[in-house]
């Protein structure tokens, strides 16, 4: 994430995405392997974070992620080939 950030946006905190998803991760017993994440700028920082894997779907569902992560937004969104992601966006 602080490639797409390196120093932070608005409520974006590059070092507390990545710390709150491995923490997330480890507590649902998800192994990172299966978290993919694709850090992104729409003028805003987004990033997606692959959902193929059914356990990463369900940490994702299991919290609240948009006041975990402080972000503003977080849908779930289909992209090419029919690929789903977890969009989480902070404006």
């Amino acid at each position: 994430m602080k490639a797409a950030c390196p120093f932070g946006y608005n409520n974006f905190d590059p070092e507390k995405v990545g710390k709150e998803i491995k923490k997330l991760a480890q507590t649902k017993k998800v192994p990172l392997k299966l978290i993919q994440v694709c850090p992104a700028r729409e003028f805003s920082v987004a990033m997606y974070i692959s959902i193929q894997d059914p356990k990463v779907l369900s940490m994702l569902r299991s919290v609240d992620i948009e006041k975990v992560l402080d972000a503003d937004t977080s849908s779930i969104i289909t992209i090419h080939c029919d690929k789903a992601a977890f969009r989480v966006w902070w404006d």
